[in-house]
């Protein structure tokens, strides 16, 4: 199937040559046989005033047909049956791009936000401070990927729609603030819109990444539908509780809210019913842990086939065949004039 640089995509043709070749032996050793049979098997003899023509035909025919001129033709036969065959001529091998994936970012928005129970640098800081330096810093890593930002409070919104502008992600993360799509939890609707948004894309390697710390979903779609759904398209969901899993008195008392920690067992059901994990990130170590074990979790897990520069050669044998054949057909031609 190959030779040197030289491959042939449909190597399968090259058995017309030996199958035709024999047909064509077959049939002229029937013709001979025919020929030298017994006088006495043809009875019925007839004349005509045109059978003088019609020898000096046969004879010409017979001419054209020489060893030379049957040559010609099977060389274009050869040519053609070359041609079908796809030759190509293999080059250098082509950079192996980076594996693509399409990530969407599902971030609570809501007023729980705010509470101060993640410390850096020793200095309490919000969820939603903790969550945009985490995430940040995990899209600057990003290289080949798609990347949108899905937001939800009372109701979701697109904050970031799908894109390779990886800057752009980090400028709009930065920009995000407590409140915007409202207090309360919508998860099951955020959940169903990324799901849409996703699904416009079914051949990329999709994931979807919630972040949540809201224990009273609320909204039209259910949460463990909205799994449902991201299950029916084949998309995994990583979910991930935000903040201590058992309240602090005093961070509710500091930031003036009624809090319930977050659902673990919602949240677990929905990473579960998709094929993904549930984590529980309760501080700002094991938040950017949850990240780097996620995105080792959805890489590749056999690299990409290197590929190489291919140049189709096809029309090369089957010009040659033309110009043999037309050469066979003028032979024949002026053999039949003279």
């Amino acid at each position: 199937m190959t030779g040197g640089q030289i491959q042939f995509l449909n190597p399968a043709w090259f058995w017309l040559l030996p199958g035709l070749a024999a047909a064509a032996w077959l049939l002229r050793r029937r013709l001979e046989h025919a020929a030298t049979a017994p006088s006495g098997a043809r009875q019925n003899r007839f004349t005509h005033p045109l059978l003088l023509r019609l020898q000096l035909a046969t004879e010409l025919r017979g001419r054209a047909g020489s060893r030379p001129g049957r040559w010609l033709y099977w060389l274009a036969f050869a040519c053609f049956v070359t041609a079908l065959a796809q030759p190509q001529r293999i080059g250098e091998q082509l950079p192996v791009p980076p594996p693509h994936r399409d990530i969407t970012l599902v971030v609570d928005d809501s007023i729980s936000m705010a509470l101060r129970d993640y410390v850096l640098d020793g200095r309490p800081i919000t969820r939603m401070t903790a969550l945009k330096g985490i995430l940040g810093r995990f899209v600057s890593r990003l290289h080949g990927d798609r990347l949108s930002v899905v937001v939800y409070g009372d109701h979701p919104y697109t904050l970031v729609p799908m894109t390779e502008d990886h800057g752009l992600a980090q400028k709009m993360l930065a920009r995000l603030s407590i409140g915007l799509a409202g207090r309360t939890n919508g998860l099951g609707e955020a959940v169903a819109l990324a799901v849409k948004q996703s699904s416009a894309a079914p051949k990329a390697r999709r994931v979807l990444m919630l972040f949540s710390d809201g224990a009273r979903p609320v909204g039209p779609v259910a949460p463990r539908a909205a799994a449902a759904l991201a299950a029916a398209h084949k998309i995994r969901l990583y979910t991930i509780a935000i903040g201590a899993v058992g309240g602090s008195s005093a961070a509710k008392q500091a930031a003036g809210l009624v809090y319930d920690p977050a659902d673990r067992a919602r949240l677990q059901q929905m990473a579960t019913m998709t094929g993904g994990r549930y984590y529980a990130a309760r501080d700002t170590g094991s938040l950017a842990r949850v990240i780097r074990d996620i995105e080792q979790l959805e890489r590749p897990s056999s690299p990409a086939k290197p590929r190489r520069l291919r140049q189709a050669l096809y029309p090369w044998p089957l010009l040659l065949g033309l110009l043999l054949l037309a050469a066979g057909q003028w032979r024949d031609l002026r053999r039949g004039r003279s």
